[in-house]
């Protein structure tokens, strides 16, 4: 799932799939009054974006010869 932020309008990967999101609503469904919503959301978001991929392959372009 993509997220645009409304302010800057800056789009970012946030959830694999639909099911990674529920599954974060329901956790901060259960989540104490005092555990971070950030801290539950990291648990459910992907690892690296596609735009970590694109960096590293490009990075590793240059030293090609």
């Amino acid at each position: 799932m993509w997220w645009q932020d409304h302010e800057t309008r800056e789009v970012s990967l946030r959830f694999d799939s639909v099911a990674d999101f529920a599954a974060y609503r329901e956790a901060k469904a259960e989540a104490d009054e005092d555990e971070d919503e950030d801290d539950i959301a990291a648990r459910f978001r992907p690892r690296c974006t596609w735009l970590d991929v694109a960096r590293q392959a490009s990075a590793g372009l240059g030293s090609r010869r």
